[in-house]
C-alpha cells in the first residue's frame, strides 16, 4: 500500500449550474431577436447621437385633468373582501 495523498477535485461548477446559466443566455438571445423583428428593440446608439429613454413617460391618449394623485401603499392593509 503506497502512502500517497490523493485529493478528490470538484468542478468550479456543476452541469446542473452550467446549463442553467446557458439556457437563459440563449432565451436572451431570442427575445433580442424576436423584438428586433417587431422593431421594439432600441438601437444602439452612434458616435454623438443621445439615444432614446425607453421609460420616459409617453404622452397619452387624452388630456390629464388630474394635478396630483395619492397613492397609497399599505402592506399588510385591508383585504379587497373587507373593503
Amino acid at each position: 500500500m503506497s502512502n500517497e495523498n490523493h485529493q478528490i477535485v470538484t468542478p468550479c461548477c456543476s452541469r446542473r449550474h452550467f446549463l442553467q446559466r446557458a439556457g437563459a443566455g440563449f432565451g436572451m438571445l431570442a427575445l433580442a431577436d424576436l423584438l428586433s423583428s417587431q422593431g421594439l428593440l432600441v438601437p444602439e446608439a452612434q458616435a454623438g447621437e443621445k439615444l432614446i429613454n425607453p421609460l420616459a413617460p409617453k404622452a397619452g391618449h387624452f388630456p390629464t385633468k388630474a394635478k396630483s394623485a395619492i397613492w397609497l401603499f399599505m402592506n399588510g392593509g385591508q383585504s379587497q373582501v373587507d373593503t
